[in-house]
């Protein structure tokens, strides 16, 4: 990010002086980071100032410091300015887990892809994103995905916010499907302002449940009025899942 300062050169002299800045003290020793400064060179009227912009648009993170000199005619040594800057970059570590306690980094380099798996209608599934800022400055992030959802409903707990220094936010995303579907490449962006960017594609299939009752029809055939319920006919009925996995 650029960001801009205004120093004043002045001159409390009762005649006119000429003024130019040293083109190599806009650089840092050692470092290929520089300053940017408007205007370089001019004339100072008696009795008067002038305003010098001063740029600084950091190339990587770290402190700079900038010993800027200034040559003014009928003196004998430059007018030194001296500024310094400090850069942070923005670190986050994004892991993403289920309930099964398996964790994996996400990277932001490439597309993430986020199986939900099998599921049955009404049935949701829950995954668990760890946004971890381990920068020193604070860092701002924001889910960002489509709301047009057909056969399906996605949503993300926290969808937006700030993370300060060596602080963590948890992120529930939940998918449930609302009918007999597939889902395929659903995109979901993870964005953070001056900082990485996560793309992940959801996928997951919702089919019906494998199931059978132990039967369709029962006929009680005649009965008699009972004055008691301690006396009834009765049948047991048994719901048999077939599914590798326990149904609500």
């Amino acid at each position: 990010i650029a960001v801009q300062k205004t120093v004043f050169l002045v001159n409390n002299e009762d005649m006119p002086l000429n003024y130019s800045f040293e083109p190599c003290s806009l650089f840092c020793s050692g470092q290929n980071q520089g300053l940017s400064l408007k205007p370089m060179t001019g004339i100072l009227n008696p009795s008067s100032e002038e305003e010098i912009q001063v740029a600084y648009k950091p190339k990587s993170s770290g402190e700079h410091i900038f010993n800027v000199k200034c040559t003014v005619s009928r003196m004998t040594q430059p007018l030194e300015l001296f500024i310094s800057g400090s850069c942070y970059k923005v670190e986050p570590v994004v892991s993403c887990s289920d309930l099964n306690t398996k964790k994996w980094n996400l990277n932001p380099n490439t597309t993430n892809v986020l199986d939900f798996g099998a599921m049955i209608p009404n049935q949701t599934k829950t995954f668990v994103f760890n946004l971890t800022n381990m920068g020193k400055t604070t860092l701002h992030y924001g889910w960002i995905y489509s709301k047009e959802q057909n056969k399906f409903k996605l949503n993300v707990s926290e969808k937006g916010g700030c993370i300060s220094s060596e602080a963590r936010v948890y992120c529930k995303m939940n998918l449930t499907f609302l009918a007999k579907a597939l889902l395929k490449n659903f995109e979901v962006t993870l964005r953070i302002p001056l900082g990485p960017e996560y793309k992940i594609l959801v996928q997951g299939t919702a089919t019906m449940p494998l199931y059978k009752f132990s039967f369709t029809e029962h006929d009680f055939g005649p009965c008699f009025i009972q004055k008691t319920d301690k006396c009834f006919n009765k049948v047991i009925l048994q719901f048999i899942n077939k599914e590798k996995e326990d149904m609500l």
